[in-house]
């Protein structure tokens, strides 16, 4: 999956990132832990820094952007994390090497 075509530039930081033991949300949007199908983060080649977001798809075709600069957002993934297992080092092999894209499947629900 192409990720940085789907990705949207944004001039801010974004809604802040709540979580619950059911559910997370960002600008108006909340989504169901359980009704999640995949995790893809993407790092962005912004010219003068890089940038990691998260992309979430879930039920009925739709997707959440998340930023690393959005309010939270460390805290989302430290949760993310603990709930779909994510590959060990993800956080290094997306983040490197420096000022280039790169794209990766964090989590996929096997289908039912």
């Amino acid at each position: 999956m192409k990720l940085s075509g789907l990705l949207r530039l944004r001039t801010s930081q974004g809604p802040a990132i709540e979580f619950s033991h059911t559910c997370f949300c960002a600008g108006g949007t909340s989504v169901g832990w359980s009704a999640v199908h995949s995790i893809h983060g993407c790092k962005l080649d912004l010219v003068t820094v890089d940038e990691i977001r998260i992309l979430v798809a879930y039920d009925g075709g739709h997707t959440l952007e998340l930023s690393e600069e959005q309010d939270g957002y460390e805290s989302f993934v430290a949760k993310a994390e603990q709930m779909y297992r994510f590959p060990e080092g993800w956080w290094s092999l997306l983040a490197h090497p420096a000022f280039a894209l790169n794209e990766m499947t964090l989590f996929r629900r096997d289908p039912e």
